[in-house]
């Protein structure tokens, strides 16, 4: 017989334990620190991305429709992403049993300091170096990307008992 026929019988080969493996489509033990980082990125990634259109929508209706300046229509933008975020990233991308009365305000900070980060690439891009506000933001996006991910998910969701 093949390889899925003898799946059908005795189930996907599982995967070894605590690596979060696509096979058998368990992403589970990803959130508790298993070795699936890259599966987790990319669910933090659909979430970002939604989060994301959220932000640009916001940043670019705010600039282009009621002439705001950039740096505080993207701060508008960046607070509006971080709260369809929060939600996704809780249900899906960590699946975290972490109590909100301890990982919402960990969300929120690690927010904050990227919403920071973001005001100040953008502060710099847009402004002395005069690069279009847009590519600015393509930019701050991807640096923010990555710390938001590894802050979130090392100390937002990660393991309660590691801190």
């Amino acid at each position: 017989m093949g390889r899925i026929d003898d799946q059908r019988k005795t189930g996907p080969d599982p995967a070894p334990a605590g690596t979060g493996s696509w096979r058998g489509g368990d992403f589970s033990s990803a959130h508790r620190g298993g070795g699936a980082a890259g599966g987790q990125f990319a669910r933090f990634v659909l979430v970002g991305a939604a989060a994301t259109a959220v932000h640009y929508a916001l940043l670019i209706g705010l600039v282009e429709a009621a002439g705001a300046r950039p740096v505080p229509a993207t701060v508008l933008g960046s607070i509006a992403g971080a709260l369809v975020g929060y939600a996704g990233n809780r249900q899906f991308t960590f699946k975290s049993g972490v109590p909100h009365m301890r990982g919402l305000p960990r969300f929120l900070l690690v927010a904050l300091a990227g919403l920071v980060l973001n005001a100040g690439i953008m502060a710099l891009l847009s402004g002395p170096l005069g690069i279009h506000y847009l590519l600015a933001q393509v930019v701050a996006t991807g640096i923010v990307l990555v710390w938001n991910f590894a802050a979130n998910r090392h100390w937002t969701f990660g393991d309660p008992s590691r801190g």
